[in-house]
């Protein structure tokens, strides 16, 4: 009986995430990542990544903790239809934050089916969090990534599932042009 339910636990988590190949399968737009700055870090021999919006614009920030410097070899964020993938690598300093500018709030939206796309329409935009909120949608970011200097280290894969939040309409965050009556 346990077997069965933990059976039924592994299906039910492995449906709710993508794998890497599904991402590297959806249609992709290719885009440059836009840096927005850079500066020193504390050594702390990890690499973070963070995703940040400030309004409607999104942000990746990079913490590359190590001596070494940091090779961004490829970058998707996927929605359910298709993919932004970035069409440079990118180096990130040694010991530094570099932050990269992405495709806006509205842009993502286009890479969602069509009923997806009425979240956007029909709901004020919260945040990208990875905690979802009780109007959400999954977002997906892959990122491979090596160190040149160590030959020890292969290519690095991580793939981030973040949601897009939204507020319920006419709740009293919602900006006032979509509030109901």
């Amino acid at each position: 009986m346990k077997r069965l339910i933990f059976l039924f636990a592994i299906c039910i988590l492995s449906g709710c995430s993508k794998s890497i190949n599904e991402l590297e399968d959806l249609p992709q737009i290719d885009f440059d990542l836009q840096p927005v700055m850079s500066s020193p870090s504390i050594q702390s021999k990890k690499v973070t990544f963070k995703y940040i919006n400030a309004g409607t614009d999104f942000y990746l920030v990079i913490n590359n903790g190590r001596k070494e410097f940091l090779i961004l070899d490829a970058f998707s964020i996927a929605g359910s239809k298709c993919a932004y993938a970035a069409r440079t690598k990118i180096n990130v300093a040694p010991v530094s934050v570099a932050t990269y500018k992405l495709p806006t709030i509205g842009l993502i939206g286009l890479c969602y089916s069509n009923n997806d796309q009425l979240f956007f329409i029909e709901n004020g935009f919260k945040n990208i969090s990875e905690k979802g909120g009780d109007i959400k949608l999954p977002l997906y970011s892959m990122i491979k990534y090596h160190f040149p200097g160590n030959a020890a280290e292969a290519e690095s894969k991580t793939v981030n599932n973040l949601y897009v939040n939204f507020e319920k309409l006419g709740s009293s965050n919602a900006p006032s042009a979509i509030k109901a009556d």
